[in-house]
């Protein structure tokens, strides 16, 4: 696996509609320059629940932080104490495949988890990563967006 260079973000716990509008603003920096370096933004956010595209319009906009977004999958929750990362990669020519692109983040998962003891796995038909020989996921995966910036033929995953 090739080895990628990257910024790091730590936004500590932070606001998810705020981590949200820096991911729109680094996309957009990155789109504007083929310089503006990758980045991966760590971060917690208070409770909130986050809708993708399969939600098909069932959102309970009565909960207090709700949102509807761009990624694909349903409802999700987060809260202190769980990791989020959003990695926000110019993909060269030959990796614009987002099963690729999420194979390769399973894979990266994975191996991280190796390194603090944690046996992990993919599983077949399934995106993320779980705990080997346990129902427990440890880690959902998915990809919001893919930007193409036409200029430069540049795709932008987030």
């Amino acid at each position: 696996m090739p080895i990628a260079f990257f910024e790091i973000d730590d936004q500590g716990i932070n606001d998810y509609n705020q981590s949200y509008h820096t991911q729109l603003d680094v996309v957009h920096q990155k789109k504007k320059s083929d310089y503006y370096p990758d980045r991966l933004i760590l971060v917690e956010h208070p409770d909130v629940y986050t809708f993708g595209r399969k939600s098909k319009g069932n959102i309970p906009w009565n909960l207090k932080n709700a949102f509807a977004i761009e990624r694909g999958g349903e409802a999700t929750y987060h809260n202190p104490g769980q990791l989020v990362c959003y990695p926000l990669l110019s993909l060269k020519e030959g990796e614009k495949d987002a099963h690729l692109h999420l194979r390769r983040l399973e894979d990266t998962v994975i191996l991280v988890l190796q390194e603090f003891g944690i046996s992990a796995e993919r599983r077949t038909g399934a995106t993320g990563v779980w705990v080997t020989g346990k129902e427990k996921k440890i880690a959902s995966i998915d990809i919001p967006a893919i930007l193409l910036n036409l200029k430069h033929k540049k795709p932008i995953m987030y």
